[in-house]
């Protein structure tokens, strides 16, 4: 489907007549008028704002720490957007298909958050990562845009028309398994939408859909939690659109962010790229720029502030075995083939302990451990290692000595 197709499925906003009728009906009170056009104006292409009030935020900026090195995308992937037993945590993650899953990345050390993580995951296979509607785009940089343009666009026009009706109880959850169709995907949706949506909302969704049948291709497991129906069905269908050239990437398009401190972090942006607009709304503050903007002001707004070294219940003790089973920190982390010393060394520097390697145990140190591991604390990390290596950790002198197994 075209890009230019998927426009046109777009209806005729309604409240382009119910502007005439105001401008027409109180064309006196033209200053009057005129402020609440510009209020619309904003609304249809600002969206749902990035609100650092929002569970969607509070997760990107949880805390995630690790090492990934070869693994595949998908993989590497799959262990920032799921916590095992914490479904609540889960992060919508939906990945351009022209995006090879299979590839290997090597991102390398995590963090310090889980949204940075991903940042940095997308990094290391070309692609670019941005938040919208409760999910996360993740892709070449211009179908990342361009989604995120029709995606803010569409919301802010959903939100406009259901004010009255809170949209936010319409949001859904669906899942599909491996090997699920593009079609079955969208039947899916379907029916998950409430008997209580509004109208308004439903006839969104069947704009979407518009654009012809879909072509077949065999998907993998995916779970979309807490999202608009119209918002799922046009991320599937999305999947299809074509793109004209890579500068696609470089138009402007606007979003809402609700975060404290966010003029100072807009300052510097806006003193070296004189073209981003800023404007001050009800909701928010509504940013236009490019997609290279949008992804600086992310990063800065998502940002968390420093830490102490070692954020847990047993700074204080002096025993740095001790210290690192008391640390109650979980981490997911992903080695393959790396010798067991440089992954242990790493584990001991977050755990900010001090550790000594016996010459004795340079034979197991040596050896390559592969592995994955999630939300697991840094003790459970190291003991893990360990029993791979037949090695032996203890407390001596406040460092933790590693040495061979027996000794």
């Amino acid at each position: 489907m075209d890009v230019g197709d998927f426009r046109a499925c777009h209806p005729i906003d309604p409240f382009v007549l119910t502007d005439a009728m105001i401008i027409k009906k109180f064309l006196s009170h033209l200053l009057a008028a005129n402020a609440l056009i510009l209020c619309m104006f904003v609304a249809e292409v600002s969206g749902e704002c990035l609100d650092q009030r929002s569970e969607f935020v509070l997760r990107l900026q949880e805390p995630l720490s690790g090492r990934i090195d070869g693994q595949s995308l998908r993989i590497a992937i799959d262990l920032v957007a799921e916590i095992p037993n914490q479904p609540h945590r889960h992060l919508n993650v939906w990945v351009d298909r022209k995006v090879d899953p299979d590839a290997p990345v090597s991102p390398g050390e995590l963090g310090p958050t889980r949204y940075q993580s991903l940042v940095k995951i997308a990094e290391a296979s070309g692609c670019v990562v941005f938040p919208v509607d409760n999910c996360l785009l993740f892709g070449r940089p211009a179908w990342v845009a361009e989604m995120a343009d029709k995606l803010l666009s569409q919301s802010a026009r959903i939100n406009r028309q259901n004010e009255s009706n809170n949209s936010s109880r319409h949001l859904i959850d669906v899942e599909w398994p491996d090997l699920t169709t593009p079609k079955e995907a969208a039947d899916l949706i379907l029916t998950q939408i409430p008997f209580s949506a509004p109208k308004s909302l439903v006839s969104q969704v069947r704009v979407q859909m518009r654009g012809g049948d879909l072509p077949h291709d065999l998907w993998p497991a995916c779970r979309l939690q807490s999202v608009s129906p119209v918002t799922a069905i046009a991320l599937v269908y999305g999947q299809f659109a074509k793109f004209r050239t890579n500068a696609d990437a470089q138009s402007a398009f606007s979003a809402c962010y609700r975060f404290a401190g966010l003029k100072a972090k807009l300052e510097p942006l806006v003193t070296s790229d004189p073209t981003i607009n800023v404007r001050a709304e009800r909701d928010g503050t509504v940013v236009t720029a490019t997609l290279g903007v949008h992804q600086e002001l992310c990063a800065a707004v998502l940002a968390i502030e420093p830490r102490e070294k070692i954020a847990n219940a047993g700074a204080s003790e002096p025993d740095p075995l001790k210290r690192l089973q008391a640390d109650k920190r979980t981490f997911s982390l992903t080695v393959a083939d790396q010798k067991a010393g440089a992954v242990l060394a790493k584990l001991f520097s977050t755990g900010g302990v001090e550790f000594k390697f016996d010459a004795s145990a340079n034979p197991s140190l040596s050896k390559l451990v592969s592995f994955e591991a999630k939300d697991q604390t840094l003790w459970q990390l190291v003991h893990l290692i360990a029993e791979k290596s037949s090695l032996k950790i203890r407390a001596h002198e406040q460092v933790l000595l590693v040495t061979p197994e027996g000794n």
